[in-house]
C-alpha cells in the first residue's frame, strides 16, 4: 500500500462519515489534527495480525513522531497490499518510533497496545474532535501528547476437562474422576483416534464437561455430545453434566466443544468461534446400581409424576401396585391409581392417573408395592418397593399466563388524564410517573424474573395520593372469590427506611373498596437482595375478566410514621396461588 493510497483511503472515509449526522467529525480547529483508518470508532478493537493506519495532519509542527509503547506491534513499510503477508512488511529499521506523518502499525500480540502521537508547536493549539485535547507548555514549546489505545484480541483457544461422575446406589454424586484434559494450545486430531482413551459409563450415568477457556476473553460456549446413534445432547453451561441413557452405545468420538466470543450489540470487539473435537471414546454399559424412587410431583392435570433412577421399559398392568395417600386438615384417605404409564418425553418417569379427585391443598404421599406389579428398566433392573414418599404439590398460579402484568414485562401504561384511560396494564394518576416507573435496570439492580420490574422512587408524603393501579390483573381470565396465596418479589436497598407496603384487590362494581387490603412488613426483610414475601388471603369479590378491576400498590405516610427523605425500592413477579379446599 503506497503512502498516497493511505491518504486517499483515510480521507475518503472521513468524507463519508462527515455526511452522517450522528458522527462528530474530528475537523482540526487550529493547526493540530489526526486521522485513523477507524474514523467512526472511539474504542479501537482489532484481531491479532490486523493493522491500523494513522495520519498526523497537523500544520507547522516544530517536531513530530509516532511512538509504539510496547512490544508486539510494529511499523509497516510502504507498498503492502491487504492480501499480503503483513509480517513480511515489518519495518525493522523504524524500530518503535517514526517521524513519518503517516504510519501503519501491525499488531501481532494480543493485549492492550498504545500508539502515541507526540508533537511540539511554537504556540498553543487545541484539537476539538471526538477526543478534545489542548496543548501544554514544556521547555518553551507547546506539546500535544496523546495515545491511541488499541485492544488486540487473539482467536479463541478452547480448553476443557472431562470427568467421570461417580454415584452411589441411590444416584447421589459421591466423587468425580478426571478422564481427559485438553489445554488451549493442544489440537486433538482424528489421525490419533487409535490412541484415544475409552471410558465405560453405566447406563443412566454421566460425564461432567468443564470449560477451562481463558484465551481470549470468552463469553459463551457450546457442548455437542454424542449420547446415542444419531442422538446428541447440547449444553451451553460452563460445567455441563451429560447423561448417557442408551445401553450398549459406543461412541468412537465423544463430540465437540466450541468456545465463543460474542460481543454486545454495537460493540466493535471481534467475534470469534473456535471448535475442538473431544478425543474420548465411550462405552455405555449395564449399571450395577439399583433401580429406585427419585422424586414425585403433581401435574397441572392432577396426575402424579414419579421419577425413577433409570430409563424404563414400557409398563405392563402395574397400576394396582401404586397408591396415593392424602391428608388435608382432619381429612385423610387413600386414592386408587387407575393407570400407570411411562412418560413419552422422559422414560425415567411414571405418570399415575388417580381414580378420585386430588386438591392442590392436599398433602400427598405415593407408595409402590413391587409384589403387585413389576416395573423394570431398559437394562432389566426391577424397581424397589417404596412407601410414604412425599409428593411435591402443583401451585396453580393464576398469573402464570399474565407476565406483562405480573412480571412487569408490559410497557403499556395509562395515565388518569390520558386518552387511553383503562388501556394500560398499569395505570398511574396524573403526573405520578415519577413515583412508579417500569425499568429494565436501575442502580445496578436487574430483574429477578424476566426483563422488566417496577421502581418506586419518592418521598412518602408526595406519593400518598399516587398509587400504582394494576388494571391488567384480569388479563389472563376471571379470578373467582376464594382463598389464595399472594406472593411478591421485593428488593429493598439498605438506604430504604420504609416499613410498610400496602396492596389491595378492588373492582368498580364493588365501589373500588379493598377486598381485601394487604399490609406487607418491609422493615424485617433482608436488604440489597431480592426476597420473596407471601400472605394467605380471602378474596371476597370476583375479579371478572374485562370488567374494571385492579390490584394496586400504595406507599402512604400513615403506614410509614417517621419515614423521611427520598425512598427507593423495587417490585417483581406477582403470583396468585389458588388454594383449593377439600370438601
Amino acid at each position: 500500500m503506497t503512502k498516497s493510497s493511505i491518504y486517499i483511503v483515510l480521507f475518503a472515509l472521513i468524507a463519508l462519515v462527515s455526511c452522517n449526522d450522528d458522527y462528530d467529525a474530528p475537523y482540526p480547529v487550529t493547526d493540530v489534527a489526526w486521522y485513523t483508518s477507524m474514523p467512526q470508532e472511539t474504542e479501537y478493537n482489532l484481531n491479532e495480525g490486523q493493522f491500523m493506519a494513522f495520519i498526523d495532519a497537523s500544520q507547522n509542527a516544530l517536531s513530530h513522531k509516532w511512538i509504539i509503547e510496547a512490544e508486539g506491534a510494529n511499523f509497516l513499510k510502504y507498498g503492502f497490499q491487504r492480501t499480503d503477508s503483513l509480517p513480511e512488511w515489518v519495518d525493522e529499521e523504524a524500530g518503535m518510533e517514526t517521524t513519518d506523518y503517516d504510519a501503519s502499525v501491525l499488531f501481532q500480540k494480543p493485549g492492550v497496545h498504545k500508539v502515541r502521537l507526540y508533537n511540539t508547536f511554537s504556540e498553543k493549539v487545541t484539537f476539538e474532535g471526538t477526543r478534545p485535547l489542548e496543548a501544554y507548555e514544556k521547555d518553551g514549546v507547546w506539546v500535544i501528547d496523546t495515545a491511541f489505545v488499541v485492544d488486540v484480541y487473539a482467536k479463541m483457544k478452547p480448553a476443557y476437562k472431562v470427568y467421570k461422575v461417580i454415584e452411589d446406589d441411590e444416584g447421589n454424586v459421591t466423587d468425580t474422576v478426571k478422564v481427559l484434559e485438553v489445554l488451549e494450545d493442544e489440537i486433538p486430531d482424528w489421525d490419533n483416534a487409535s490412541e484415544w482413551e475409552t471410558v465405560d459409563v453405566e447406563v443412566g450415568g454421566s460425564l461432567l464437561f468443564v470449560d477451562m477457556t481463558t484465551t481470549d476473553r470468552p463469553t459463551d460456549r457450546k457442548w455437542l455430545i454424542n449420547i446415542g446413534e444419531d442422538e446428541q445432547a447440547e449444553s451451553l453451561d460452563s460445567a455441563a453434566t451429560i447423561l448417557f441413557p442408551n445401553l450398549g452405545y459406543k461412541a468412537s468420538m465423544l463430540g465437540n466443544f466450541t468456545s465463543e466470543r460474542n460481543p454486545e450489540k454495537g460493540s466493535t470487539v471481534p467475534v470469534s468461534k473456535v471448535s475442538k473435537i473431544i478425543p474420548l471414546k465411550v462405552n455405555v454399559i449395564k449399571t450395577t446400581k439399583k433401580l429406585v424412587y427419585n422424586s414425585s410431583n403433581v401435574n397441572s392435570d392432577r396426575t402424579v409424576s414419579v421419577k425413577t433412577s433409570g430409563l424404563l421399559n414400557p409398563l405392563g398392568d402395574v397400576a394396582s401396585a401404586f397408591t396415593v395417600d392424602y391428608t388435608n386438615g382432619n381429612k385423610s384417605g387413600t386414592i386408587e391409581v387407575v393407570a400407570a404409564e411411562r412418560d413419552v418425553v422422559d422414560n425415567s418417569v411414571i405418570i399415575l392417573t388417580l381414580k378420585d379427585m386430588i386438591y392442590f391443598s392436599d398433602e400427598l404421599e405415593v407408595n409402590y408395592d413391587a409384589s403387585k406389579g413389576i416395573v423394570n428398566s431398559q437394562d432389566y433392573r426391577e424397581l424397589s418397593s417404596f412407601t410414604g414418599e412425599s409428593v411435591t404439590l402443583f401451585e396453580n398460579d393464576l398469573m402464570v399466563n399474565n407476565a406483562d402484568f405480573a412480571d412487569f414485562e408490559g410497557s403499556q401504561v395509562g395515565h388518569h388524564s390520558s386518552a387511553d384511560v383503562g388501556n394500560g396494564i398499569y395505570y398511574l394518576p396524573s403526573n405520578a410517573n415519577y413515583y412508579w416507573k417500569r425499568v429494565d435496570a436501575h442502580n445496578g439492580v436487574e430483574a429477578i424474573s424476566g426483563v422488566g420490574f417496577m421502581k418506586y422512587e419518592s418521598e412518602v408524603a408526595s406519593s400518598d395520593s399516587n398509587p400504582l393501579w394494576g388494571m391488567g390483573v384480569d388479563d389472563a381470565g376471571t379470578i373467582l372469590a376464594g382463598k389464595y396465596i399472594v406472593r411478591h418479589k421485593l428488593y429493598i436497598p439498605s438506604t430504604c427506611t420504609l416499613t410498610t407496603l400496602r396492596t389491595d384487590f378492588a373492582s368498580k362494581d364493588a365501589g373500588w373498596n379493598s377486598s381485601p387490603e394487604i399490609f406487607w412488613d418491609l422493615s424485617s426483610l433482608d436488604k440489597d437482595t431480592w426476597v420473596t414475601v407471601e400472605k394467605e388471603i380471602d378474596l371476597t369479590i370476583d375479579i371478572v375478566k374485562d370488567d374494571a378491576n385492579r390490584y394496586s400498590y400504595y406507599i402512604r405516610t400513615a403506614d410509614n410514621p417517621g419515614v423521611t427523605g427520598k425512598q427507593i425500592f423495587y417490585l417483581d413477579k406477582f403470583e396468585l396461588i389458588q388454594i383449593e379446599e377439600r370438601p
